[in-house]
């Protein structure tokens, strides 16, 4: 099987050495002006917005640096500078406390029976859409109609 990586980039992609802005240059794809590199082929140094998330950065305002061109699948991944990026910020201690509220909010809504309306000690089942008092006792109501209308239940 041979390699067909680069024979998949588009007619008009031209092949350059390209430099990247801190002194190392690479052959690349130039497409619409942007550097592009096949999936898993960029060099060190470059990393998607995924990537820096991982090691607890962020791309600042830098600007794209390249693009990965993922042959299998046609989507891109920007790439951005490792070196020139920022970390990032600390939640405060006000947005730990709302996203903890948050939290909560919704864990109580998914342990909230719309039939009998009492909370369980328990998640109900998203399947059921009720509690198993409600289910045992064989009570429905409108919501759980709707739910065995698509064929959840």
């Amino acid at each position: 099987m041979r390699n067909q990586t680069f024979s998949r980039f588009p007619a008009f992609a031209q092949k350059q050495r390209v430099d990247l802005g801190d002194g190392r240059q690479f052959w690349a794809w130039l497409v619409n002006g942007v550097p592009t590199f096949p999936f898993r082929g960029a060099p060190s140094g470059l990393a998607t917005v995924r990537q820096l998330a991982a090691m607890r950065l962020q791309p600042g305002n830098q600007e794209i640096q390249a693009q990965m061109l993922c042959t299998r699948y046609p989507r891109l991944a920007y790439l951005y500078r490792v070196d020139l990026a920022k970390p990032k910020r600390p939640a405060t201690a006000a947005q730990l406390e709302a996203l903890a509220k948050a939290r909560a909010a919704a864990l109580a809504l998914r342990c909230w029976c719309p039939i009998c309306q009492s909370t369980a000690d328990h998640c109900i089942s998203v399947r059921e859409g009720r509690c198993g008092e409600c289910v045992a006792s064989g009570r429905t109501g409108p919501y759980v109609d709707v739910v065995a209308m698509w064929g959840a239940a």
